[in-house]
């Protein structure tokens, strides 16, 4: 195989890895001392939907290996990044704990179709044995979404305030 796809596969998945992790797993203790300031919601509460967005995706993994496993990675891929996306629109809405939920909510459903694992076994449907090398470059790649995500977070949030953060935030994985 020539060495096209680092240009077609890694770098392009790299780059969506490094937003998505961005927007959807450090933007949320980025975001913490803010929701809890102005939505007045307790750090407990705050947390709790993190929690419960943690836990549906661990839970639709599996699922999304499956479907992944049937050739269908990208539609995963762009579904799951789509997702995310409303549920980042929905949460810059939320007025109440609950609304606040449902959003974490669709984020973690999101999230088990678009982070590293389902990425790895896309890679690895592509690209088959050779896929090593190219999780290794998306995997360090990514790792900088952290140092993409606070420093975002916290210019756009003085800027434009956290909802229209959040909004920018849903097109950038649009």
């Amino acid at each position: 195989m020539d060495r096209t796809w680092w240009f077609r596969i890694v770098l392009p998945l790299a780059l969506v890895e490094t937003l998505i992790w961005a927007v959807s797993f450090y933007m949320f203790p980025a975001m913490l001392p803010v929701w809890e300031a102005e939505l007045g919601f307790s750090k407990s509460q705050l947390s709790g939907a993190f929690t419960l967005a943690l836990i549906l995706s661990a839970l639709g993994a599996p699922l999304c290996g499956r479907v992944i496993d049937g050739d269908h990675g990208r539609l995963t891929m762009f579904a799951s990044c789509a997702l995310i996306g409303v549920s980042l629109v929905l949460l810059a809405k939320a007025q109440s704990p609950a609304w606040f939920y449902v959003a974490w909510a669709g984020i973690g459903v999101g999230m088990a179709g678009a982070l590293y694992e389902p990425c790895f076994a896309y890679v690895t449907r592509l690209l088959g044995i050779g896929a090593g090398g190219a999780i290794t470059a998306i995997t360090l790649i990514a790792g900088f979404a952290g140092t993409v995500s606070f420093p975002s977070v916290h210019l756009l949030n003085d800027a434009v305030g956290w909802r229209n953060t959040l909004v920018i935030f849903a097109g950038v994985v649009f």
